[in-house]
């Protein structure tokens, strides 16, 4: 029961970038304790053409080369105590700082001339997740989760900045405070033996303050000087919600199973200039499921939930601004809705195969539009709440052994979508597919193994045109040396071509709106890793933690 492990792993590629990382565990009879650090860099130079065009006039056009670096730091501790053979108790605490840099080059503006300009954007901050698990009997589990997260994220965009000590003429910041709490109870049954009940509740809040400041530089040191604009409060949002769930496993015989699952939460938002606004919001999600004599089963589903906006939407995602777009939040949203459903069949014998034809309609959605601004002369991208789509699809996944050598899996999906925006009027149609193929050719334990994945995926439809899907693999190399202590891996990434590109059309108010995003793909990488442990019996205390459902991220 006492023992400790140990690794320690290093990247190395040939964007001249080292990212280190290590973890130590350490158990003792009753209490374990962890801990592990990493530090994440990257550094590459991209190019961005972006153009606007009414019939065959152009309107506008832009041309950018940017210089990205990226530093990302975290730090997570964990301790855990198993009380008794009954009680666990853990106690986990992260913390980050991730660092972007992105200077902006400007090759060619038209109609009118644009600053260059330097984005410094910085997140730091910190989470705590405390849980407690009683197991009441061998059937009977409630466990009790309390987590809390605090950041501070400074975004400040610099006009006419290239290098250090090079006179700039204005600074733009925001800073944005964002702070949540959870706390959920859960209660799980398995007693039964022809059904299995849980249910919980859960209370969070979400608060969120930002400023907006603009200050002259000292031109001796490039350094803030004067404030000549400030707005403490520009966004200032409060959201907190009790959700209360429910979930109902029945087997009505051996070989028939129904699991309803059903939730309904209270959710309220005040953002300020607004009036509060409180929201009843109902999820359910119903399963059927048959088996059949030749390890296969046949399952139907319908669900019907709510989508709250999540922080992209308020604060308009400021990390994608560039000199040719600005991106823009809004507090005054709602939650969208969607309603869905599936027909699944799976067989398991020496192969896991799965097929599913499923269908869904959503409405009210929030979702990014993006509009040119003749004045400002500049693409600008906002959230409404007007998308509604529709679409129906087919997946299918793959997965077998084949003589204990290769391991192959592969899944793939397509299907069709209708996307509208009833608040500016656009709409948009297409199908869209993604494969994606994963293989592992075991050489033995003396030479290693090779492995290789893929991401095939077509364009990605949207209420005003479409953006094309990523094409993304790599192959890699493992081996254990040295008493098998030590790993050392080589990783191509995107090996055939140097650069990938992301293009954009989106049309909008009689306008052709075309951006083309080209990032350096060719990667090749090398990662040494050390690996010890003296742990025979691994036993560490059960954690549990939160985490709030039903927020739609933005796309």
């Amino acid at each position: 029961m006492y023992g400790k492990t140990f690794t320690a792993a290093t990247f190395f590629n040939t964007r001249n970038n080292i990212n280190p990382s290590t973890s130590f565990t350490l158990q003792h009879k009753k209490a374990d304790f962890s801990i592990s650090a990493n530090n994440n860099n990257d550094r590459q130079t991209n190019f961005l053409q972006a153009k606007v065009m009414e019939n065959e006039n152009i309107i506008s056009e832009n041309r950018i080369k940017t210089n990205f670096r990226f530093h990302g730091y975290s730090l997570n501790l964990g301790y855990g105590l198993r009380v008794d053979s009954a009680n666990d108790l853990s106690v986990n605490l992260s913390m980050h700082r991730y660092k972007t840099i992105s200077a902006f080059q400007n090759e060619y503006a038209y109609p009118t001339p644009v600053n260059n300009q330097n984005d410094e954007h910085i997140n730091s901050g910190g989470e705590i997740n405390l849980s407690y698990i009683h197991r009441k009997s061998k059937f009977i589990t409630k466990s009790i989760v309390a987590k809390a997260k605090i950041e501070n994220i400074e975004y400040n965009n610099r006009l006419a900045y290239m290098q250090p000590q090079k006179n700039d003429s204005i600074s733009r910041q925001f800073q944005t405070k964002p702070m949540n709490w959870i706390v959920e109870y859960n209660y799980l049954n398995t007693r039964h033996e022809t059904y299995n009940i849980e249910y919980g509740l859960q209370f969070y809040q979400k608060d969120y303050s930002q400023g907006f400041y603009v200050y002259t530089l000292n031109s001796l040191n490039n350094e803030n000087l004067n404030l000549i604009y400030s707005q403490k409060d520009s966004l200032q949002l409060n959201q907190y919600a009790i959700k209360s769930y429910f979930k109902y496993d029945k087997d009505f015989t051996s070989k028939k199973n129904i699991v309803l699952s059903f939730s309904s939460e209270l959710y309220s938002i005040h953002p300020n200039n607004f009036k509060r606004k409180n929201y009843c919001l109902p999820d359910i999600d119903v399963s059927y499921k048959t088996l059949f004599n030749n390890n296969a089963s046949l399952k139907y589903s319908l669900y019907f939930y709510f989508s709250k906006p999540s922080e992209d939407y308020f604060t308009g995602q400021q990390y994608y601004n560039n000199p040719a777009e600005t991106r823009r939040g809004s507090a005054d949203l709602a939650p969208g809705k969607t309603i869905g459903a599936g027909i699944e069949y799976i067989l398991l014998k020496k192969a896991t195969f799965s097929t599913e034809f499923y269908g869904w309609h959503s409405f009210d959605d929030p979702t990014f539009f993006t509009a040119y601004d003749s004045i400002k002369k500049l693409m600008v991208t906002s959230p409404n709440n007007g998308d509604k789509s529709y679409g129906i699809g087919y997946k299918l996944n793959f997965q077998k052994l084949i003589a204990k050598k290769l391991n192959l899996s592969i899944y793939s999906s397509i299907y069709y979508l209708k996307r509208t925006n009833r608040i500016i009027n656009t709409s948009s149609s297409g199908l869209r597919y993604r494969i994606q193929p994963t293989i592992t050719y075991f050489l033995g334990r003396k030479y290693g193994n090779l492995n290789f994945w893929g991401i095939i995926e077509g364009n990605n439809v949207t209420s005003q045109g479409k953006t094309t899907g990523p094409l993304r693999y790599s192959l890699s190399y493992a081996k254990s040396i040295i008493q098998r202590k030590f790993t050392v891996v080589f990783i191509l990434d995107e090996f055939l071509v140097k650069n990938r590109e992301k293009k954009t059309y989106s049309v909008f108010n009689g306008l052709s709106q075309y951006s083309n995003i080209i990032r350096p793909s060719r990667l090749i990488s090398i990662r040494f890793a050390y690996y010890f442990s003296n742990i025979r019996l691994s036993k560490f205390a059960k954690m549990k933690s939160a985490s709030i459902k039903g927020e739609r991220k933005a796309d």
